[in-house]
């Protein structure tokens, strides 16, 4: 790690008086510039008797804010440390980079003013300096300079990469020139042609109207009766805001830019947006988690695509030249010439993640509010305060809470004082008969007849007739006061409840984060796991890649017509998995949607068949693991029988052909419409109703037979047939005289550990037994039952672990427990069981017997870990 190029800085908070603690009055950051120099940057900030910041100086940049009475802005004067703007020229006209781009050199040129990013410029003054008028002249992140590095008269000014070379200099001088320091000559507009497009040059300095460039560093805003802002006036520009809409123009009255947002449930925002009197552009935006957009789709032929980068506190890191909305850092307006953010009720800046004025609704019962000045409490990830008055965690209404104006207002009542009440209702008819602390004191004791005989007795018998007056305000006051207690118990639930939901959205979040890291461990113990199966494999079978890529082949190649049944083999590809193109969904415990009809052949380990419905449970048929290729012999543990109204699939397949007139023969299989083959070509189990005429199946041999033809109907009264396998949990039936590889009974998702990957949540548990354990859980119909022990509980644990690792970790290396973590359950806990701790770390423990419904089993079988 290079720390020679870290970054230090000190803040300095307070007044040299002691007074306004929380206020941000000095910082000082030492680093090293591009040039390797090490520089010290200084910023000063001063603020006014409400606390609202009054001035900004950084490196001589100087920024000066006024506020109205009731803590808005009523103006910015500065571009300040990172605000760039509008500079005003010839025919009130802008300075602009033609065509918005931002390749080495374009060229500056004159166009009407039209607030987009390609006309926002500033002097960035060499770091270190003092004197602010001097630096780059900054736009789009590039730097304006001479072509190719000339001085003499017409040389075009272009933009280029920024080096901070001394060609790159520029100097906004008293007289309204911006002048290449250089070579002395001025920013000029060649004949005084004010037609919009015209390039820029260098020429001689000559005070001509040409070369008048007025930067709109200062800008105005006004408000309307609920707070929110109506308009901000710039020397090139008036915009009006009217909720979802913002309309804009220029100096010389005609169009700037129009927005209008449409937000839609579910779905993002569109934004309707038109430079000048150009048509209008449809757009779709993309939002954060906290609202602030940062990909914009045009919704036209092509869908160009735009982004716009932050980081967490609204700092801006790129952003496509052409970016057109004027909203910015969780959805408030974009204060470019001041480098602010406008959110609601308060002014922010994103360089310092600090609002520019005190929390107008400061919930002193939070010590994290305690700096009123503070953005989200830190925790812009996690928080967002796009009002200005409070944050919002998450969306606390997901919780139960209030919405964010709710606590704002509960916030401000709760700040709200009897006297605040008394100044505004009736102080005026009171004033000049009692003292202020008297009638605060008379009020907050809440005796009405009290109050109204105190002010009686204090009126002079001149000023008898002021008795009605001083009653009746004092009534009115009396009633506020009341209003106020109530509002105030509202409040005080209010404020309870988003106190919980907040405690709530942070479990949440805690949960979220703990479900992440075991999904990472849990990902990173799959592929472990499945490296040892192709180990595993490749020593039975051997090289199981080749062999895979010999099957390929074979497919590839036109497969001949069979004549008699393949011998079995332990070759193929891919593992059981579900899928949404029709894989065992899981939802039918019965197994009756994944079935056969009477009579379907059932390839034994012996190589004869038998029909479906004679194969009893023990019997022992052939099965394979597609991904690794195992072929072995394994034992039928369950037999399931359905009937009723079936939705049956008839899966018509090329087999062979006979041996006199080598014309293929067609032979079918008929099952239920959930039940699922496996298709190599997709790596996927496939139900049998989204079977397609082209696909392959999977034949005992590691070769692939064709489909031909799917037909499908409803059968108002049918019985049918499937298995239970156990450990590969497969079976070949015949079409004709050919094997194909289908699943067993049980969904075929429970048996692959990237189920569990997919799904992990907090509520996932694991039960770890034997193999003997495993078959005696697992019931008929996919539900799990898992008994008692001895002493009446069922162990369960949330550690992820191989067997060596959960008899060590859960059974503490006890030999009694050898063998007790082969085998694997993991399933979601139904709802309303209790767990309480186990005797070990990591182990919690129910009380009797525990049972998990099908639909709840995300993986059983064999350890993989």
């Amino acid at each position: 790690m290079d720390t020679s190029k870290d970054a230090t800085t000190t803040y300095s908070y307070g007044a040299s008086d002691g007074s306004q603690p929380h206020t941000l009055t000095g910082t000082s950051s030492t680093y090293k510039a591009e040039s390797g120099a090490q520089v010290t940057k200084a910023g000063t900030y001063t603020y006014d008797d409400a606390g609202n910041t009054k001035s900004r100086t950084v490196d001589g940049s100087e920024q000066a804010l006024t506020w109205s009475w009731d803590g808005q802005v009523d103006s910015v004067t500065g571009f300040g440390e990172n605000g760039s703007g509008a500079w005003l020229g010839l025919a009130k006209k802008c300075l602009d980079v033609q065509g918005g781009l931002t390749t080495a050199g374009t060229p500056l040129q004159l166009y009407s003013c039209n607030g987009s990013k390609a006309q926002q410029l500033r002097i960035d003054a060499v770091a270190g300096s003092s004197d602010p008028s001097t630096g780059a002249l900054k736009v789009l992140g590039k730097c304006a300079v001479p072509s190719g590095g000339g001085s003499a008269n017409g040389t075009a000014v272009v933009l280029a990469e920024c080096t901070g070379a001394a060609g790159q200099q520029w100097k906004a001088t008293s007289t309204g020139t911006l002048q290449h320091v250089s070579s002395g000559k001025c920013l000029d507009v060649p004949g005084a042609n004010s037609v919009d497009g015209t390039d820029l040059q260098l020429y001689t300095c000559n005070s001509a109207a040409g070369q008048s460039w007025v930067p709109a560093t200062q800008t105005k805003y006004v408000y309307g009766g609920d707070g929110s802002r109506l308009l901000s006036v710039s020397a090139t520009q008036l915009t009006l805001y009217l909720g979802e809409a913002t309309v804009s123009m220029n100096a010389n009255r005609t169009p700037a830019f129009t927005e209008r947002y449409y937000a839609q449930p579910g779905a993002p925002t569109v934004m309707r947006s038109a430079v000048g009197s150009g048509a209008a552009e449809l757009s779709a935006q993309v939002t954060d988690q906290n609202g602030t957009a940062y990909v914009n789709v045009k919704l036209a032929s092509g869908n160009q695509v735009r982004f716009s980068k932050t980081d967490p506190f609204g700092v801006e890191r790129t952003e496509h030249p052409s970016w057109r909305s004027q909203r910015s850092y969780v959805g408030g307006d974009d204060d470019a010439s001041s480098g602010l953010v406008h959110l609601g009720a308060r002014e922010y800046d994103p360089s310092l993640g600090r609002f520019l004025s005190a929390d107008p609704v400061l919930d002193l019962a939070d010590p994290v509010q305690m700096n009123g000045y503070v953005y989200c409490e830190n925790n812009p990830v996690t928080f967002a305060d796009p009002s200005g008055l409070a944050s919002e965690g998450g969306n606390l209404t997901e919780f139960g809470g209030p919405s964010a104006s709710q606590e704002a207002w509960a916030k401000s009542t709760l700040n709200t004082s009897v006297a605040d009440i008394i100044m505004s209702v009736g102080w005026a008819a009171l004033k000049d008969f009692v003292g202020w602390n008297d009638v605060v004191g008379c009020f907050s004791r809440g005796d009405l007849w009290a109050c109204g005989s105190l002010f009686i007795q204090a009126i002079p018998w001149s000023k008898l007739g002021k008795i009605p007056s001083v009653l009746k305000a004092a009534s009115r006051i009396a009633g506020a006061v009341n209003a106020l207690m109530r509002a105030k118990e509202k409040a005080r639930k209010i404020i309870e409840l988003a106190k919980k939901a907040r405690e709530l959205a942070r479990k949440a979040a805690e949960a979220k984060k703990r479900a992440a890291e075991r999904a990472a461990q849990l990902k990173k113990k799959a592929k472990e796991a499945a490296t040892r199966q192709v180990k595993r494999a490749v020593q039975k079978t051997g090289n199981a890649v080749q062999k895979m890529q010999k099957a390929a082949a074979k497919k590839a190649e036109a497969p001949r017509p069979q004549t008699k049944q393949a011998k079995a083999s332990s070759s193929g590809g891919g593992k059981a998995n579900s899928s949404n193109d029709g894989g065992s969904s899981g939802t039918n415990p019965g197994c009756e949607s994944n079935s056969f009809v009477p009579g379907t052949p059932v390839l034994m380990a012996d190589g004869t068949t038998k029909p479906i419905e004679d194969v009893k449970n023990g019997d022992k048929v052939l099965a394979t693991d597609p991904e690794t290729g195992e072929t072995s012999v394994e034992t039928v543990t369950a037999e399931i029988k359905g009937k009723g109204v079936k939705q049956l699939v008839k899966v018509t397949l090329t087999t062979g052909s006979d041996s006199d007139d080598k014309v293929a023969k067609a032979a079918t299989v008929t099952a239920t419409d959930g039940h699922p083959f496996w298709v190599p070509e997709l790596g996927k189990w496939i139900d049998a109703t989204n079977l397609k005429a082209g696909q392959w199946l999977r034949t005992s041999a590691g070769t692939y037979i064709q489909i031909t033809a799917v037909e499908r109907w409803t059968a108002p009264a049918a019985t049918v047939h499937n298995l239970t396998v156990s450990d590969l949990h497969t079976y070949y039936v015949l079409a004709g005289t050919t094997p194909v590889l289908v699943h067993n009974c049980n969904n075929a998702a429970t048996h692959d550990v990237g189920n569990v990957v997919d799904n992990l949540d907090d509520n996932v548990y694991f039960h770890y037994t034997s193999e003997a354990g495993h078959s005696g859980i697992l019931a008929d119909d996919g539900n799990l039952r898992i008994g008692a022990n001895s002493a009446g509980k069922v162990h369960v644990t949330q550690e992820i672990g191989s067997p060596a690792e959960i008899e060590q970790n859960i059974f503490i290396g006890n030999p009694m427990y050898a063998g007790k973590a082969d085998y694997m359950f993991a399933f979601r806990m139904p709802e309303g069981v209790e767990l309480g701790p186990g005797s070990q770390p990591n182990e919690l423990i129910t009380r009797g017997s525990l049972k998990i419904p099908a639909g709840n089993v995300l993986f059983h079988g064999r350890n993989p870990f």
